[in-house]
């Protein structure tokens, strides 16, 4: 499962967008998640999930702010 969503992550930080267009530095910060999450072990699943999920979540936060202007 994690590797599945690992390859979410750089799958999205390749195609530079998500909810929104992702800028550079997130994207590389998405790749490294997903990459991450791919490397065997319970500490570099945990932080490539974090990263993967924080990024998603303020993607998806700062497009429904965008919206709302």
């Amino acid at each position: 499962i994690s590797a599945l969503l690992g390859i979410f992550g750089v799958a999205a930080a390749l195609n530079g967008f998500l909810y929104r267009p992702i800028p550079a530095l997130l994207r590389v910060a998405m790749a490294v998640g997903g990459l991450g999450m791919m490397i065997p072990g319970t500490a570099t699943d945990i932080a490539g999930f974090v990263l993967v999920v924080g990024i998603v979540l303020y993607q998806r936060f700062s497009a429904r702010r965008a919206a709302m202007v």
